[in-house]
Order: structure tokens, then C-alpha cells, then sequence
């Protein structure tokens, strides 16, 4: 679910020409760890955070810093909680012009669990 998608520019999804981005994914949901949906469920979330250059009106690209807890951690013990950070490349790609509805988005990096 994206959260934000702005611009520092005034009018920016109106503008044909390029400018910079931004956005933050947040969500949530839940973890099945086995085939017996009745063990091991433990709630996720996720969060992002992501930027770049827009090349054009309907081409944005740039990087994205995010991650997944799957178990919740201990600020006083590291051993405890469980979960994937990743660094992305990206490009996205909006179908319409004008940065509107659905979108395209591919990219490149690192995942760390």
C-alpha cells in the first residue's frame, strides 16, 4: 500500500519534464510458516522508504530502502526477532501518463536476512 507519492516541485504530476520523488510503503499482514495454517502465525509489517528522478512523466527511477519483521525483536538482546532488510535499484513505470493508477515497477539489490 503506498502512503505518499509527492514531489518538491509544485505541480509535478502535471509536469512533462522531469523532477525528484519520493514515497513511503507502509503494511502489514500475517506469516504462515508451515502447511498447517494453524501454527505459526505471526503478524508482519513492512516499511519503505523511497526516491530518485523522475525521467520523464511517466518513468521514475531511483532506490529503495526497506523490510519485513517477521518476529518481533529485543531492543536488549540482537539473538531475538527476525526479519529481511533490502536495498533496491529501481525503475518505475506508470501505464498512463501523467503518473496516475496502475504501474510497473522493477528493479536490482540487496536482501538481507
Amino acid at each position: 500500500m503506498v502512503l505518499a507519492l509527492t514531489s518538491p516541485r509544485a505541480g509535478a504530476a502535471e509536469s512533462t519534464t522531469g523532477g525528484f520523488w519520493g514515497g513511503v510503503e507502509l503494511g502489514a499482514g500475517k506469516v504462515w510458516r508451515s502447511m498447517d495454517a494453524t501454527t505459526h502465525k505471526d503478524a508482519t509489517s513492512y516499511l519503505a522508504f523511497k526516491g530518485g528522478y523522475a525521467l520523464s512523466e511517466q518513468l521514475l527511477l531511483g532506490a529503495e530502502l526497506g523490510g519485513y519483521t517477521f518476529e518481533a525483536g529485543d531492543l536488549w538482546d540482537p539473538s531475538k526477532g527476525e526479519g529481511l532488510s533490502q536495498v533496491f535499484l529501481i525503475a518505475q513505470y506508470y501505464l498512463r501518463p501523467m503518473r496516475k493508477e496502475w504501474y510497473v515497477k522493477g528493479g536490482a539489490g540487496y536482501v538481507s536476512y
